[in-house]
């Protein structure tokens, strides 16, 4: 049978989770689904816990590296490796919701280049928090051409996060022969964001996406692997990446504005103030700021930043409301299949 939906899966030493991953999408897979996960050298027992799931599902193929070469590469080893028409990226600690699959594969039917849905934030245990919309609550699941300048405008504009542009790669599907038709942008290699400059350039006459407001995947909170080097290299890391991202795929002023706004609206003054407050050196600070200047903050709200993280007191009350804000979220949703119908 050919293979309609490939779910590619990058994962380094997340023994403690990838078995609850692929237990998500088995659970629900068709002869038509397939399991490639590519193995970044984990330390830990990964690859042994992948070994005993090809043992139970036949169409998983596992690729392990000698050596780490970073999630850019490993993603696109994942779509080499993989045969269905679409390909579905999923981080091996997150979970599919239970009917995920048949509404993506019945989705694809349309045949649309990507689709994008929505996630359910959770805690370390998977214990759901919140649903995330990507885009403006106004919008309803619907196809924007982002080929086409205005189309792609307007879903600028309606965007609220950088997961709006593929920040977060479980939440992503799209058509493998799209991607196969360009090759590895070796500008973005090390960044994070390779495959993001991949999806925006499969613009010829006609990218079509598909924007699914419901929430198909659990998304496992407090455990981001980039956060290993601290917040600010985290922080880092999206400025950076989505500023070159920014350059290298739009000319029109407009379109690049509109994308940076979308950094904007992902990180909000409270965020900044603690990022600068956690940034010892005075050389680094002051090229953070030249970066947010190139993302078009005003430099009044630069200088609204610099005095608040100067007062720790400040600092210190955005932490204890955060905390406290997300341990009084109930936890009410319920997954089944009724959610995502």
């Amino acid at each position: 049978m050919d293979i309609k939906l490939s779910v590619c899966i990058p994962t380094y030493n997340f023994a403690d989770f990838i078995g609850q991953t692929l237990d998500s999408i088995i659970s629900q897979a068709s002869p038509d689904v397939e399991i490639v996960v590519v193995d970044g050298a984990s330390s830990d027992n990964t690859r042994q816990i992948v070994k005993g799931y090809q043992r139970k599902f036949s169409q998983l193929t596992l690729f392990c590296r000698d050596k780490n070469v970073g999630v850019d590469k490993d993603l696109a080893k994942t779509v080499e490796l993989a045969k269905g028409k679409y390909c579905w990226f999923l981080s091996s600690d997150d979970v599919l919701k239970s009917g995920a699959i048949k509404r993506i594969i019945k989705e694809t039917e349309n045949d649309c280049d990507i689709y994008l849905c929505n996630r359910t934030e959770c805690d370390f245990k998977l214990r759901p928090l919140r649903n995330r919309l990507w885009l403006s609550k106004d919008i309803k699941s619907r196809v924007f051409n982002i080929a086409d300048k205005g189309e792609l405008l307007s879903y600028l504009d309606e965007a609220y996060s950088i997961g709006a542009l593929f920040s977060y790669c479980s939440s992503i599907v799209f058509k493998r022969k799209r991607w196969n038709q360009l090759s590895y942008n070796k500008k973005f290699d090390g960044t994070g964001y390779a495959h993001v400059n991949t999806l925006f350039s499969f613009n010829n006459d006609s990218n079509r996406l598909k924007y699914i407001k419901d929430a198909l995947v659990l998304c496992r909170g407090d455990n981001d692997s980039f956060l290993e080097q601290g917040k600010v290299k985290r922080f880092l890391m999206d400025i950076d990446g989505y500023s070159l991202l920014a350059s290298n795929l739009f000319d029109d002023s407009n379109i690049k504005n509109a994308f940076l706004k979308v950094i904007r609206r992902e990180m909000k003054f409270h965020y900044l103030i603690r990022i600068r407050s956690l940034t010892e050196s005075s050389q680094l600070r002051d090229d953070i700021e030249k970066k947010l200047l190139k993302c078009g903050y005003s430099l009044m709200s630069l200088r609204f930043i610099r005095i608040f993280s100067s007062l720790k007191w400040i600092v210190s009350i955005f932490e204890y409301i955060k905390k406290r804000i997300k341990r009084c979220i109930p936890a009410f949703y319920s997954f089944n299949k009724s959610n995502i119908n």
